[in-house]
């Protein structure tokens, strides 16, 4: 099974979301990726309730329908990008880029995904991509509380939340990751890694996640406005990490260590936030180890990474690479 899938989602109503999670953990150690089926939906058609009404089909009212937001879209072949594919089967989706010439491109992005699927009726649209250098905790801020919800009113979202946030954000400078040619910290570029680099790689590869859901939250913790009685609905948090956190992984360096940082946050949020009012938000939170994806950020700043997919194809079972996809 060499496509990583992808809905990471909540179940609405009486219909249960289609999950499928693939965890690489057992690379190194020569055994087959496990794989974890949660329930799948009883119909294609479960998308939506009784009561939504789809603009896109003639109709002038609000609707209610999901939405996500998805952190860290950077180009075609980036993790996020394939998240928020997967994620229109079922949800309208916000996509967040690190500053205006990354939005340039990935907007051109939206709008060629926008012309092929115009006019199918089907599935979600994306509604947006917002700029967020999660470095400037400020703008962050006014992001959620001002920019996201505009964009839900402008759609006529009838129910201004969020129902899934995902968390696909890592970075560190390339000294970090691959030392300094000529010098001996090219041979130990985890030994040698600065305050500053350490820093840089756990803000926004770790704690990233803490700021994202702490802003999130007030649109993450919705309930059901037509029973006073009901449970809040439950919505979610997902980061994306890699075998790198719990093994060590030749010349994945410092980013072990901040991988390491955000799946103990997300098993802390998950302990605060999974439990229904009072004591929590009635909000799951859970972390998705991905194999060695291509992506560009990964062949550009992971040294040897041909060597590690390499290295994972001739320890898997089915003698084959992941990838990320949308089936």
């Amino acid at each position: 099974l060499p496509l990583l899938w992808v809905p990471l989602l909540k179940a609405s109503n009486n219909l249960c979301a289609c999950v499928c999670v693939l965890e690489k953990r057992n690379m190194l150690a020569n055994r087959s990726c496990r794989v974890i089926p949660i329930v799948r939906s009883r119909s294609p058609a479960a998308r939506f309730s009784s009561q939504t009404n789809d603009y896109r089909h003639g109709h002038s009212t609000p609707i209610q329908r999901k939405t996500a937001l998805v952190a860290g879209v950077a180009n075609a072949r980036s993790i996020a990008w394939a998240c928020a594919r997967s994620l229109l089967r079922t949800h309208d989706v916000i996509v967040t880029v690190q500053n205006d010439r990354v939005k340039a491109s990935v907007d051109k992005l939206i709008a060629e995904r926008e012309d092929r699927v115009d006019g199918d009726g089907g599935g979600g649209r994306i509604l947006g991509s917002l700029v967020c250098d999660v470095t400037d905790e400020p703008a962050v801020e006014t992001m959620f509380t001002e920019r996201i919800p505009e964009l839900l009113h402008r759609e006529e979202i009838l129910e201004a939340n969020l129902d899934a946030l995902v968390h696909s954000l890592a970075f560190a400078s390339s000294t970090a990751m691959k030392g300094n040619d000529g010098t001996e910290a090219a041979g130990f570029p985890l030994l040698h890694t600065s305050r500053d680099d350490f820093r840089t790689a756990h803000e926004i590869s770790s704690y990233s996640l803490l700021l994202l859901s702490r802003c999130a939250l007030p649109l993450l913790s919705n309930t059901d406005n037509n029973n006073n009685n009901a449970t809040p609905s439950s919505s979610s948090i997902t980061a994306l990490s890699y075998l790198g956190a719990t093994r060590a992984i030749p010349n994945y360096n410092i980013m072990g260590p901040a991988k390491a940082s955000l799946e103990a946050l997300v098993r802390g949020l998950a302990l605060e936030l999974s439990p229904p009012p009072p004591l929590g938000r009635s909000i799951r939170v859970n972390a998705v180890s991905a194999g060695p994806i291509v992506t560009a950020a990964a062949r550009g700043g992971i040294r040897g990474f041909g060597d590690m997919r390499r290295e994972y194809e001739g320890r898997n079972a089915l003698r084959r690479n992941v990838a990320a996809g949308v089936r």
